[in-house]
């Protein structure tokens, strides 16, 4: 993100997620495969808990780099 010029916008804690399974339920860790994809935007989204609802508060392109994401 700071490469793309939007690192200033953004905590130090402020950790990407992809999230896999919602409430408490428990799984095993498995080793995976690297899962990759190109990001070309940046969308924050408001969640509404409970609601499953969920509402685009702003859009931007990434215009200045693409950045291929490994996690």
């Amino acid at each position: 993100m700071t490469d793309a010029g939007i690192g200033r916008y953004v905590r130090s804690s402020f950790g990407p997620h992809v999230s896999q399974v919602y409430g408490d339920r428990q799984i095993e860790r498995q080793a995976i495969a690297p899962i990759r994809w190109t990001v070309n935007e940046l969308v924050l989204i408001h969640s509404v808990v409970g609601a499953r609802k969920h509402i685009v508060l702003g859009c931007s392109p990434l215009h200045t780099r693409r950045l291929d994401l490994d996690w």
